[in-house]
């Protein structure tokens, strides 16, 4: 990674999508993370990476911040967010139309997005001990899930296999947090159905070329973001096509 990004002044003072983010907030992410990307627009998407690489000193800036802000920035079609092997990463849109001496920068190590081969390669460019600890999910996860079972059952195993085999993000063992958030929709009265059909519509939106919605979850963050809003595939594929949010638009 540069010491320094140079980047075409216009490219950020004209740019409609960047004007039209609905608060400085998103602006400030999208700005402050430019001198942060590899030679391809990469960086880590985890909200405390970045907190702790490109906003050490601010204090307000706090992981739900960034993470909305993450969102909000994709949605505008300013940067892609996607996983592979379990991390998070982003990339930004059109990156090499505004930057030059590319070529004296060391390539990239971060996956490239919607690339299977790594993706399901294991590579894992952040190292796991660097990313610290989000306390607010500690504190939801002991609200929600008090007693978490150790061993997985046959449905837990059934939903787990069934998320691998959409290869949104491919997982290599079942954890006790997975096993969780399953529970806690089946407690809140959600079949086994249920939940397939939720994960079902969330891989064909974030799949689909016809679709906006691009953010890629665990499935244990699937089943706590992402599953009220795919639980019904008629209003969820309505709500993210991208020729309705056109439509929106003008």
């Amino acid at each position: 990674m540069p010491r320094g990004r140079m980047l075409d002044k216009e490219a950020i003072s004209q740019s409609r999508k960047l004007s039209e983010l609905s608060n400085d907030t998103a602006r400030l992410v999208y700005t402050w993370l430019l001198a942060h990307l590899d030679s391809e627009g990469r960086f880590s998407a985890d909200p405390a990476i970045i907190k702790g690489v490109v906003f050490p000193r601010i204090k307000n800036m706090t992981l739900s911040k960034i993470e909305k802000s993450l969102i909000e920035i994709a949605d505008s079609e300013l940067i892609i967010l996607y996983g592979a092997d379990g991390d998070k990463y982003l990339q930004f849109i059109k990156f090499k139309n505004f930057q030059t001496h590319l070529d004296r920068e060391a390539p990239s190590k971060i996956p490239a997005p919607n690339d299977e081969e790594n993706t399901n390669s294991g590579v894992n460019p952040i190292k796991s001990d660097l990313v610290p600890l989000r306390e607010e999910n500690i504190r939801e996860e002991n609200i929600s899930c008090p007693q978490t079972p150790k061993s997985p059952n046959p449905l837990h195993l059934e939903i787990f296999n069934y998320w691998n085999n959409k290869k949104i993000i491919t997982h290599k063992a079942l954890t006790d947090l997975m096993i969780g958030k399953i529970n806690s929709k089946l407690n809140a009265g959600y079949t086994e159905d249920d939940i397939k059909q939720a994960i079902h519509c969330y891989s064909e939106i974030v799949k689909g070329e016809e679709y906006w919605f691009t953010y890629k979850w665990t499935l244990d963050e699937f089943l706590q973001r992402g599953f009220e809003k795919f639980k019904d595939p008629d209003i969820a594929l309505n709500n993210y096509l991208k020729e309705n949010k056109e439509k929106e638009k003008k």
